[in-house]
Parts: structure tokens; sequence; C-alpha cells
């Protein structure tokens, strides 16, 4: 019990009291009912009538009552400051789902918007204001960053599109929580980067999650040389949104384009590690939306890709909500993960499927099949596993180097990681 509540319990103990002093309750004249007693210096009292006996019980009654009301509303209060960095996770999930909602809804129009498109139009939005916080807040070197971790952050950035743009697309082809459930690869991805790259331990119980998950990959993907092909299924017949023709073979490279998407996150993560905290985490969100700006318009160029300009209101709003759920969710995340420990937080991001499921039951209608809650179980349980089983210092950091990624949280970077670079 922390010390507000038990100064709370003080308190309302003495409000108590002080009820109990000014309004005595009928069994504490000696008398009862009858009204023999309870006066000054032991003499019987002034005989109470039966309806004001019942009056003071009903007042004592409600103000018991209200103090216990209010008893309940500071543990409740108490419980959210010590939870508040996983509620911050949690409710940045509920953003990155509504995001990847406005996606699908942009890729249901009848004129969808191209997904070069919509990356430009999103990360656009979040660069300019980026570079307004960072210019405001006067963080040095607020466009560039700092010079010694330029190229790294430059990678930060080309990774972020490799994740994005392979994202969006895949969600034309597969369903919100299949997109969702695939990224939570990236632990297991991470973790092989990690020793590669940085040197990192690598267990064998991460290996053996990494095989596993590959199980629950195939569950979703659901290949045609090893699943039969059913038109009556919804997902394999059409898409949620009914713009596009899916087949087996498009589902599967959606779900390849999804497992990219995997990729770049974890790279991405990488450079963010490496990068520590020798640069502010605004120059890796500005360098993320930066090179995703970069890559998308030349994108459009060069595959004659033709922009579609919104020609209804409400894909005017969808374009605006992107753009806010996409910021206000990096930032959630990245307060949470500031105050949150490793395995909690990632434990956290995890709810996301559950409100991608939510989501697109109720605007899309789509129910998952039973292949696919198995995979997703398969894939979450492995990811549980490997964060469940990390060594305790890992995790005992109370502030880290916050990571703006997509839904994934990150780690400090170690020691070890920081002085390898640094030769």
């Amino acid at each position: 019990m922390t010390a507000t509540t038990s100064g709370s319990r003080r308190e309302y103990g003495a409000l108590w009291q002080g009820e109990r002093q000014t309004r005595r309750l009928p069994c504490d004249d000696h008398g009862g009912r009858d009204g023999a007693g309870g006066g000054e210096h032991g003499q019987p009292g002034p005989r109470r009538s039966e309806g004001q006996l019942a009056r003071q019980c009903d007042t004592l009654t409600a103000f018991a009552s209200r103090a216990s009301n209010q008893r309940h509303l500071v543990r409740a209060r108490d419980l959210a400051v010590e939870n508040r960095g996983l509620l911050l996770i949690m409710a940045a999930q509920l953003f990155f789902a509504s995001t990847n909602l406005s996606v699908k809804f942009l890729n249901s129009l009848e004129m969808p918007i191209p997904t070069l498109e919509l990356v430009f139009l999103r990360m656009g939005g979040t660069l300019v204001c980026g570079i307004i916080y960072t210019v405001y807040a006067r963080v040095p070197n607020p466009v560039l960053g700092p010079k010694e971790v330029r190229s790294l952050l430059i990678t930060r950035g080309l990774c972020g599109f490799l994740y994005l743009f392979p994202n969006y697309w895949a969600l034309k082809y597969i369903s919100l929580s299949d997109d969702t459930t695939l990224s939570f690869l990236n632990p297991l991805v991470t973790a092989v980067f990690a020793r590669i790259f940085l040197k990192e331990a690598y267990s064998t119980k991460q290996a053996c999650a990494a095989v596993c998950s590959l199980f629950g990959v195939i569950l979703i993907a659901r290949p045609p040389f090893l699943f039969a092909y059913r038109a009556t299924d919804k997902m394999d017949a059409l898409s949620d949104s009914g713009a596009h023709r899916v087949t087996p073979t498009l589902r599967l490279i959606a779900v390849g384009a999804a497992l990219l998407s995997v990729l770049g996150m974890s790279m991405a993560q990488i450079s963010m590690r490496a990068i520590g905290k020798r640069a502010h985490p605004m120059h890796m969100m500005n360098y993320f939306s930066l090179w995703c700006v970069l890559a998308a318009g030349p994108g459009m160029i060069i595959s004659s890709t033709e922009p579609v300009f919104p020609r209804r209101w409400e894909a005017a709003c969808l374009l605006i909500l992107m753009s806010i759920f996409g910021f206000l969710a990096q930032i959630l995340l990245t307060m949470g993960l500031q105050r949150e420990t490793a395995a909690r937080g990632s434990m956290g991001v995890y709810v996301q499927v559950i409100f991608a499921a939510v989501l697109e039951f109720a605007f899309f209608g789509t129910v998952p099949s039973p292949l696919t809650v198995i995979g997703a179980g398969v894939i979450i349980a492995c990811a549980m596993y490997v964060v469940l089983s990390k060594h305790p210092q890992d995790d005992v950091m109370k502030i880290r180097e916050p990571v703006i990624e997509e839904g994934s949280p990150g780690r400090q970077q170690s020691d070890e990681s920081q002085s390898l670079l640094s030769n």
C-alpha cells in the first residue's frame, strides 16, 4: 500500500470520527430508541421520535457510503499512478490501431489513395510538427542532428521507410489484425540483428521461440501449396474493403510485405539503440519523417504514380486523422517507455491486436478465421516468452532512451554496444 493510500485512510478515519461526534449513533445513547440515557453527566437525554432516529440512520449510512466510494477512488488513482507508463503504452496502441484503420479506409475508397502518397502525406505532416517542436524547444542542431551520429540517423530514417511502406501496402490484402499480429515478430528478429550488429547475447530460448513463431506465420499466411483454397473464406475471396480481389497468391505476397516491414522495424530499432543518448529523440523522429518523404516523393515520380486528391470530405478527414493518430501514438509510446520497464512495456504493446480486431469487426465486420486465431496465439506466446525470459538487469532501468517507432518497444543501448560503435 502506498503512502498516499495510507494518508487517505487516516484522513477518512478522522472524518468518520468527527461525524460520529457530531451525529451520534442511536446506539450511542444508552437508552437506545427509548432515549433513556446518553445525556450530559450520565443523565437521560431527550426522548427521540422514530422519524428522527430513522433520518439519523439514513444520514450516517449515506456518509459511510460516500467515504467508502472515496476510498475506492483513491485506490484507483494510486493504481493508475503506479502503472501510468503501461497505461500510456496501451493508449498508444489504440492510436496505432486507429492509424492503420484509417489507412484501410483510405484503401477502400472508390479511388484508393496510392500507398506512396499515404506515406508522403502522413510523414510530411509529422515532419513539419517535429521541426516546429525542435525549434521551439531549442534542441541543438534541430534539423540535421549531432554530426557524429548523422549516418546512423540516416539509417534509422531509411529503415523506417522500409517498415512503413510495405506495412501500408500489405493492409490492402490482409486484415488489420493479421498485419498487427505479424508485427509481433519484431522482438525475435531484433534479437537476431542485435547479435549480428551489436554483438549482444542470443540465447537458445530465443532461437526456439523464433522457430516456433514461424508456425504461427504459416497459419496466418496459409500458402496455397499447404492449404486448400476456400472460395467461401471472405479474406480469400475479397478484401475487407471489397475494393481488391484477394487470391491466395496475393495474400501470400501481402504477408511477405508485412514480414519485410518487420525487418525494417527491427533494423530501425538497432540503429536507434546504436545512437543511444547521443541524439535527441526528436532527431530520430524527424529523420524518420524526412526520409519517408524523400523516398515516397521520388518513388511516385519513378513509378509514374498519379496523386489522388480527395474529392469528398470523408477522405480529407481520414487523411488528417491518420496524421494526428500517428503523431499522438508516437508521443504516448515515448512517454510510456520512459516510465516503464521493457518487459511490461512489451506486454502493453500486445493489446494492439485486441484493438485492431475490435475496430476491424466494428467497421468492416471481419471475423478472424480459426487458423488465424491459432497463429496469432502462437506468435504472441513466443514473443511474450522471449520478453519474460530476459535477464532482470535488462529491466531495472527506470528511464531509457525513448523509442519512436510504430507500436514497438525498444531498449536502452548497452554499454558494450556503445563502446563497440565508438571505436
